[in-house]
């Protein structure tokens, strides 16, 4: 069998390529009988590693190394291990770890970090807001791929100075065969809880850290000439011998937008764009895409390439004949950089040394080539069911989702509207729908946040064949979610540690609060279940391999496990049971099916893939059984209620899913036939009942083109009851999924808002898998042993059982007093 892989590459450039590849069910079982061949069939060196398993233990996904060219590479599976082709002597990278010490040793140079020790490779400089020093110090360290191509290692550390340890930073890094090439990854990261008074998340909060800049330094390891600055594609080289490059702000139409309010409310910047100084010399732009090099004799020496440069603003480059340093956080004159409580940032770049530094070949990773598999082989391998290549689309639905990627309403164009950009925005979309009712001037600052897992739509879309836009929009929307949406702190309550932010407050402007959702003038609140989305985040790790990805991931699946541990919060005294905040929707006393239950299991189900760790997937039944019931009454849970109970369909989609990783794993038990009762329940009764939204406006309070796009739900709903259901239910499902689906896209062509990023994420969500449905008609799943189930018991949460209790408490409390009193007075006076 052979796969092809697309290189992406320029006719005669040659270059170490990554791609985590996925595989189908016992296809591969061992990810060393592989085999790569280029296009005249040369076997090429290579190296793999397993990402993720079928549950018969084959390779599901497998990321793959190996020198790639223009014409791309054919991965063939062989019948067993074999030897790999070897890099010519010397020319292999290597490593070395024993816990304590890590050694890299490439055909360039050597490399040596020790727990204790600082970070090699380059200096790493943090200023306090009182200017102090802080010193990394390492106190973890991970090797994480292994040559012969390509090697990756994890350091993780603190600083050295009192009063700090609650400031954190790692650092990624790979080395290669092929180049003298570094990346690195460098997060700094606030592991303090947010104070948060009342539930309002804003700047200049009490568990910020003010920082006066951040900054990485390389030294050239000989005697330098010149310096040399390209900071455009399309722009030649500066040369001098001192050189100050800063990117102020976006440089965009809206550079100066609120939504770079600091903690006073100001924009702390006054100027568009960039100012590059060469010796004396000096020149604006708008957006610095820079590589810099040392050179000695027009020839360079050392040369630093920084990823997404001008979209993360402010950035800043200095460089001399002694050392190149780049700015993470560079100093202001008007204040420092807050790090809020829980917040974490990633900084991407590039250390070439040697004749790779040359300013040709670091200009290659302006637009990095990106290998890629085609649509109908991620169609084949199943890994995402029901998904096919983009040839099996309908036409209309194409027409609205590929809005994202197209014309003045496309994602890309949107950011610009608010000037979604800086550090701390940029990868964001603009949640566009919550201006829809005002028309502001300046516009009304709204974030997504990755409602609707927004990561796994763009991602999917991708995978079946659709342009590099579309990965693109992914990979950005990832690394900001994994920093800055997911709170990263151990110290506050369980509810919130390592939970994810929702969007901006509806029809309110962000304000100070930014990512974190709750500005002045709400109520107040903070991360819960109904806004747990992980699958996407899965997805990217397993084409890239990104370990800070997969650690998301599991953070979020703990994070779902930890809110319904009774144990962990204040009420245990009084009554040591769940939460119960896994499964609210809408009201904490609403256990039903709904969107809390529905992203919380979308989550641990994610988080039992990607890990294989059961407790994921038996909380995921837990709330199975606590939700919902085969028997369901539903004049009880008075679903027709769209305003307040639309999103049942959310849940009943999650539990379509659960019974297609059941099938997987070959359990046909007592659960499985749990939920596939409860999914034929509600589906019969849909099928009775359920109507478009649209058709009864007066019913909603607003009848937006959302409502037409949540249709789309009922139509995969629909789907996933057909794979359960026996003749002529299996046919009436397949009929409703078919007229739900063809509603959704019928009514949203016709309305001139269904460019608005909710409806498309909705969408790319829940509308890829029709096509799947249909042209493969999947076989009828297995019958397990029907159970008659007993009725569903009553569930109430933590904190109600132990409010009661501490009302009878009071109540026997006080009657005990009054008793006392009048005893000790009766006392006094018969005495």
């Amino acid at each position: 069998m052979f796969l092809s892989v697309e290189s992406a590459l320029s006719e005669g450039e040659r270059r170490s390529l990554t791609l985590g590849v996925p595989f189908p069910l016992g296809v591969v079982r061992d990810a060393d009988s592989l085999g790569l061949v280029d296009h005249q069939n040369r076997r090429l060196p290579f190296q793999s590693r397993p990402l993720l398993r079928w549950p018969d233990g084959s390779c599901k996904w497998v990321l793959l190394d190996w020198l790639g060219d223009a014409s791309g590479v054919q991965v063939t599976v062989e019948d067993e291990a074999r030897v790999r082709e070897l890099l010519p002597d010397g020319m292999e990278v290597s490593a070395k770890c024993d816990g304590e010490c890590l050694e890299v040793t490439t055909p360039y140079r050597e490399f040596r970090w020790r727990q204790g020790g600082g970070v090699e490779a380059f200096e790493f400089v943090v200023h306090t807001e009182q200017g102090e020093a802080l010193t990394p110090v390492i106190e973890e360290i991970e090797l994480i791929d292994e040559g012969p191509l390509r090697v990756r290692i994890r350091l993780h550390g603190g600083f050295d100075q009192p009063g700090f340890a609650f400031l954190r930073w790692s650092a990624d890094g790979q080395f290669y065969a092929c180049q003298d090439l570094q990346q690195w990854n460098v997060a700094l990261h606030n592991s303090r809880a947010a104070a948060h008074p009342g539930g309002i998340w804003e700047l200049g909060d009490a568990g910020s850290v003010l920082l006066r800049d951040v900054a990485i330094a390389v030294r050239p390891p000989k005697a330098v000439s010149s310096i040399s600055c390209s900071t455009l594609v399309e722009a030649g080289c500066r040369q001098g011998q001192r050189l100050a490059l800063r990117q102020h702000s976006s440089g965009g139409e809206h550079w100066n937008s609120s939504n770079h309010v600091d903690a006073s409310g100001a924009i702390p910047f006054s100027e568009p764009g960039y100012r590059l100084l060469v010796d004396e010399a000096s020149c604006d732009g708008q957006r610095a895409d820079p590589i810099i090099s040392l050179c000695r004799d027009n020839s360079p020496v050392i040369g630093i390439y920084p990823e997404k440069f001008w979209q993360n603003f402010p950035k800043a480059v200095e460089a001399d004949a002694e050392k190149l340093v780049y700015w993470l956080f560079p100093p202001s004159e008007t204040g420092c950089h807050e790090l809020q409580g829980g917040e974490r940032k990633t900084h991407r770049f590039w250390i070439a040394a040697g004749a790779d530094a040359a300013i040709g070949s670091l200009a290659t990773l302006r637009n990095r080539p990106v290998p890629r598999i085609s649509g109908e082989w991620f169609a084949e391998t199943a890994v995402i069911p029901y998904a096919t290549p983009l040839a099996d689309e309908d036409p209309g639905y194409r027409e609205i989702v590929s809005q994202a990627v197209q014309g003045e309403t496309s994602f890309a164009a949107k950011r610009e509207i608010i000037d979604e950009f800086g550090w701390r925005h940029f990868g964001d979309v603009y949640g566009d729908h919550e201006a829809a009712f005002s028309k502001p001037e300046p516009p009304l600052v709204s974030h997504w946040n990755n409602q609707y897992d927004l990561i796994f739509g763009l991602g999917v879309r991708y995978l079946r064949g659709a342009g590099e836009e579309w990965r693109g929009l992914m990979e950005d929307m990832a690394w900001h979610v994994a920093d800055i949406d997911i709170y990263h702190t151990d110290n506050d309550k369980a509810a919130y540690n390592h939970g994810l932010f929702w969007h901006t407050v509806h029809y309110l402007d962000a304000g100070k609060a930014n990512h974190r959702s709750y500005p002045r003038g709400t109520v107040g609140g903070g991360p819960c279940s109904e806004h747990a989305y992980a699958r996407g985040l899965m997805l990217y790790y397993l084409l890239t391999g990104e370990p800070a990805i997969y650690d998301a991931v599991v953070e979020l699946g703990e994070w779902v496990l930890n809110i319904e541990d009774g144990s962990l919060t204040p009420f245990r005294w009084l009554a040591n049971r769940p939460t119960g905040l896994s499964s609210a929707s809408g009201s904490p006393l609403y256990h039903g099916p709904g969107r809390g239950p529905g992203n919380a299991t979308e989550t641990l189900l994610t988080a039992f893939e990607l890990t294989g760790r059961r407790e994921f997937l038996e909380r995921a039944e837990e709330l199975m059984r606590r939700v919902v019931h085969p028997d369901d009454n539903f004049a009880q849970l008075d679903l027709l209620d769209a305003e307040r109970k639309w999103f049942y369909n959310l849940y009943l989609q999650a539990l379509g899913r659960y019974l297609d990783i059941k099938l997987q794993l070959g359990e046909l038990d007592r659960c499985y036939d749990y939920g596939r009762q409860t999914l034929l329940h509600y589906a019969k009764w849909m099928a009775g009942n359920e109507y478009p939204y649209l058709t009864k406006p007066d019913l909603l309070e607003y009848p937006t083109e959302t409502w037409a796009a949540q249709d789309m739900r009922k139509s995969e709903v629909f789907h996933f009851a057909s794979r359960h259901a026996a003749e002529p239910d299996r046919a009436l499902f397949f009929e409703k999924a078919e007229f739900y689906y063809r509603y959704s896209v019928d009514t949203l062509r016709k309305m001139s808002t269904s460019h608005f990023c909710r409806p498309i994420a909705l969408l790319l969500g829940s509308g890829f898998s029709f096509a799947g449905f249909r042209s493969a008609q999947p076989a009828p799943a297995p019958v397990a042993v029907e159970t008659a189930w007993l009725a569903k018991p009553a569930f109430t949460p933590q904190k109600h059982v132990a409010m009661s209790r501490a009302k009878r408490i009071v109540v026997a409390g006080a009657a005990a007093m009054v008793v006392g009193f009048v005893t000790l007075i009766a006392g006094l006076y018969f005495r």
